[in-house]
């Protein structure tokens, strides 16, 4: 957990460096952000990601046993069959057909690449290639 809540940190705070500098926006929640913004945003983003750090040092171990206990209980197939039928419902509620179209076609992509022994990294490059050239 400690490793995921680094990274993603890490990459957010990247991102919106790389924001404030050039302007160009890398991450959905960087693009959401309000354009003018300057040093003292950075500074809050910073702050409350310490703040957040030190709540997740101080109670993340305990909740993420309570959790793993729950989630472990509940049958595997279930658990996937749920998560699957939850981003479907989302994917048709926010974007309608084109989101289940969009989420039909990206699946297919991501069960090629683990059929023709193909890193899903490389998939990726649909994504990067894009928004490198915007």
């Amino acid at each position: 957990m400690t490793v995921v809540y680094s990274t993603n940190t890490a990459n957010f705070l990247f991102s919106l460096v790389n924001f404030l500098e050039t302007g160009r926006a890398r991450n959905g929640i960087v693009m959401r952000m309000p354009p003018p913004m300057g040093l003292s945003a950075l500074l809050a983003f910073l702050f409350a990601s310490l703040f957040v750090g030190i709540l997740v040092m101080l109670y993340g171990e305990v909740i993420s046993k309570i959790l793993a206990s729950v989630v472990f209980k509940i049958p595997y197939k279930a658990l996937n069959l749920g998560v699957l039928v939850f981003l479907a419902v989302l994917s048709v509620y926010f974007d309608g057909i084109a989101g289940a179209l969009a989420l039909v076609a990206s699946s297919i992509v991501g069960l090629l690449a683990v059929l023709l022994g193909v890193k899903r990294t490389n998939c990726m490059g649909a994504l990067m290639v894009p928004i490198l050239l915007n």
